[in-house]
């Protein structure tokens, strides 16, 4: 927990004005018995005023710590003292608590610690606790200390102790020089010659800006001139040599200004029995206009003055503590209102709470603490009862503080995390929250909400700033310290699928499941297809790429993708058109219009092609004979199927007509050539025809017996002639030629033709 308190500028605030110097009755604390001398301070760095008494019948100090408002629930004792009747506070090792001293009387007796001063440092970790220093580190004294004030007299940012060290010789005020640790030099002497010291201020008295020292010894009042380093000159000394009846003599002293005029002015108690004060104006350089008045209208001793303004109406009043007997006004306090201008009205009593009776009035008060305790704008009275083992507080009628402070927190702070996912935020980077209130002089201000060691974790943490003015009044303020993660997450996408689509066109997959992870928080996966179809919807044909997203709890992101590729397997369906015949024209060939193959595919459009297994277009003339049409169907995933149509071309008959031979009879059989013309027509087939004769047999051999023969029997000699010989076999019947004639089309095909000769027997 991280706590502080904050000085604030002194406010100007309008103070109530009071009809009087009013106090209710007193609130009455128990502690040590015999509480001599009081001490004010926030030991406990909450801001609200606390104080300690010197119990000089108990040997011990009690610290009251205040709650804020004038109420100082808890309380611990410190023991080990000897007689105590001396306390003040101060920051005597410099560490921004203040500290105790606290002085012992031992008088005559032995007793080491009765001839010190103890030195109490606080253990400023805001529990009011403190150490006190070892016997033989603490100032020495003569066993007498009855006053302390601490005060820098040789200006060396230390606090210096003086000691009223009573009855010891010789007569003068104790200085100890503080080094700024605690420890203190070996005491000096500032000498007040043949005057017995009971009392002092060290104030600035002639405006040098050095401290200067008023001593009050019964019969005078002592001033010293500081020079500013430790050292002072000679004593002025103020005589009471005409006292009136009860108002002269200087058994203790405060100083204020109480007229106004910027100088610091003293009124000193008569003390010893008498009822009056001495008010010692100031006239600017340490010299002083004497004005005496009573302080109650019976002997009182009043053995304790305070200066503050008790009814908030900004001029310093009068308050002494009395102690002489057990009546109403020996044994309480007396008070005067100042009217700003160094005089004062009409004496007035304050009670501090004696009883009905004598057996239990006679408290003797001893010293008053004046400070506001509740904010009201008028001072409060802390008075310890020196005969008891009480002490009063006195709390002014005004209206007490119940405004809250205002705090403001320091400004956001963001850093970058560090490699352990989180980062560290000194103090000096956090920053210190700042407070302002409406009347008090400091606000404490307690952190709360950093994490040990001041490790933030990623993200934004609340650190609260709670400020408590002292008075039970308190607000806060909230700083966002931001530790950005900028790192982003990694992801690690599926194994990529393939797989093949159904009768659907389309395949339900499993993509599975990205591997992510981040080094400093959760992570987020999300994942996007770019057909921007659900994740589980079925996956179409072609390429889908999921990309899978992996999101922190800063906000930083990284992407991994998969693909799933679903592949169409599955051929279209083609059906040629039905087979067709065809007869060829003159050319050998003709133009078919084969038609259209029918096709379809159920998961895309599908290309038809064909293919002639002539190589031919499509819509070329077909050839003679059989042309095969490959029909092939291809869908968008290059599936492909085919199917055949034939176109068969016939050639048109290839017809001769006539054929005649003349002569057909070859007369006489004189074994002599007779030429024959041969006679046909052709037609039909395609293309060009050609004929010829191609052949000539006889039913009679060549070479026969009898016939006077004579070879060869023929001679072909063109397509339309030939030369036969005339004769025959003389025991036959007679010769008969047959003469073949071949024709061939364009197409190759082919008709033939007989004719015959006869030789007649």
């Amino acid at each position: 927990m991280y706590r502080s308190m904050v000085p604030l500028c002194v406010l100007f605030v309008a103070l109530p004005l009071f009809a009087a110097i009013s106090y209710p009755p007193p609130t009455i604390l128990t502690g040590g018995s015999g509480p001599f001398a009081i001490a004010v301070a926030d030991f406990n760095n909450d801001c609200a005023a606390d104080f300690a008494t010197a119990d000089q019948f108990a040997n011990s100090v009690t610290v009251r710590f205040g709650s804020g408002g004038g109420s100082f629930p808890t309380l611990a004792t410190i023991n080990g003292f000897v007689a105590p009747q001396a306390i003040v506070a101060g920051d005597f090792n410099n560490d921004g608590a203040p500290d105790l001293a606290v002085g012992n009387t031992a008088g005559l007796s032995a007793d080491p610690v009765g001839h010190i001063i103890s030195i109490l440092l606080n253990n400023n970790d805001a529990s009011g606790t403190f150490t006190t220093l070892a016997t033989a580190n603490s100032p020495a004294t003569n066993g007498f200390v009855s006053r302390l004030v601490a005060a820098d007299v040789n200006e060396d940012g230390n606090l210096d102790l003086l000691a009223v060290d009573s009855n010891t010789s010789p007569n003068g005020v104790r200085l100890y020089l503080g080094d700024g640790t605690g420890h203190f030099a070996a005491a000096s002497v500032i000498s007040t010659d043949t005057h017995s010291p009971l009392a002092l201020v060290a104030v600035d008295l002639n405006g040098d800006h050095h401290l200067d020292l008023a001593v009050a010894t019964g019969d005078t009042t002592a001033i010293f001139l500081g020079a500013g380093n430790g050292t002072f000159g000679a004593p002025a000394y103020i005589l009471y040599p005409d006292p009136i009846e009860g108002a002269d003599g200087a058994a203790h002293l405060a100083a204020a200004d109480i007229d106004h005029d910027g100088d610091i002015d003293l009124v000193t108690t008569a003390g010893n029995f008498l009822r009056g004060v001495t008010v010692l104006r100031n006239n600017g350089d340490a010299t002083f206009t004497r004005n005496r008045f009573q302080i109650n209208t019976v002997v009182t001793n009043p053995v304790f003055v305070a200066l503050a303004d008790l009814d908030g109406d900004g001029n310093i009043d009068i308050v002494t503590a009395n102690q002489s007997g057990c009546t109403p006004d020996g044994s309480n306090l007396s008070a005067r209102p100042g009217n700003g201008d160094g005089t004062f009205g009409a004496i007035l009593p304050i009670s501090v709470g004696y009883g009905p009776t004598c057996l239990n009035s006679h408290w003797q008060p001893n010293a008053i603490a004046a400070v506001d305790l509740n904010c009201d704008g008028a001072a409060d009275l802390i008075v310890p009862n020196m005969n008891t083992a009480f002490t009063s507080v006195l709390l002014t009628t005004g209206a007490s503080d119940t405004t809250a402070p205002v705090v403001t927190a320091p400004p956001a702070v963001s850093v970058a995390v560090g490699p352990s996912c989180s980062a560290v935020v000194s103090d000096a980077q956090l920053g210190h929250a700042t407070a302002t209130d409406n009347c008090s002089s400091c606000v404490v201000i307690v952190r709360s909400g950093v994490p040990a060691g001041n490790v933030f974790p990623v993200g934004t943490t609340n650190v609260t700033y709670t400020g408590n003015d002292g008075h039970g009044n308190s607000a806060a303020a909230i700083q966002h310290v931001t530790v950005t993660d900028a790192n982003p997450p990694t992801i690690t996408a599926p194994t990529n699928v393939a797989t093949t689509a159904g009768a659907s066109c389309n395949a339900t997959v499993d993509p599975g499941t990205p591997v992510a992870s981040d080094s400093c928080s959760s992570v987020t996966v999300t994942s996007s297809r770019s057909d921007a179809q659900p994740l589980g919807a079925p996956y179409p044909i072609g390429v889908t790429t999921i990309t899978w997203t992996a999101t922190d709890t800063s906000a930083n992101s990284a992407t991994a993708t998969q693909t799933i590729t679903v592949t169409d397997a599955t051929p279209p369906s083609i059906t040629a058109p039905a087979n067709i015949t065809a007869v060829a024209g003159a050319t050998c060939s003709v133009t078919i219009d084969p038609g259209t193959a029918t096709a379809g595919d159920a998961c895309s459009i599908v290309t038809v092609t064909s293919a002639r297994s002539d190589s031919q277009p499509l819509a070329a003339p077909f050839p003679l004979g059989t042309t095969t049409i490959t029909w092939t169907a291809t869908d968008a995933a290059n599936n492909s199927a085919s199917a055949t149509q034939t176109t068969t071309v016939t050639a048109p008959p290839l017809v001769i007509t006539g054929g005649t031979a003349s002569p057909n009879a070859l007369w006489p059989p004189n074994h002599k050539y007779v030429p024959v013309a041969v006679s046909y027509t052709l037609s039909g087939g395609c293309g060009t025809g050609a004929c010829a004769i191609t052949s000539v047999t006889s039913n009679e051999p060549v070479n026969g017996l009898g016939d006077g023969d004579t070879s060869p029997d023929w001679q072909i000699v063109d397509a339309h002639h030939v030369n036969l010989r005339a004769e025959r076999s003389g025991t036959g019947s007679g010769r008969v030629y047959t003469i073949t004639v071949t024709c061939t089309d364009g197409g190759g095909h082919t008709s033939t033709k007989t004719t015959q000769v006869t030789v007649a027997h």
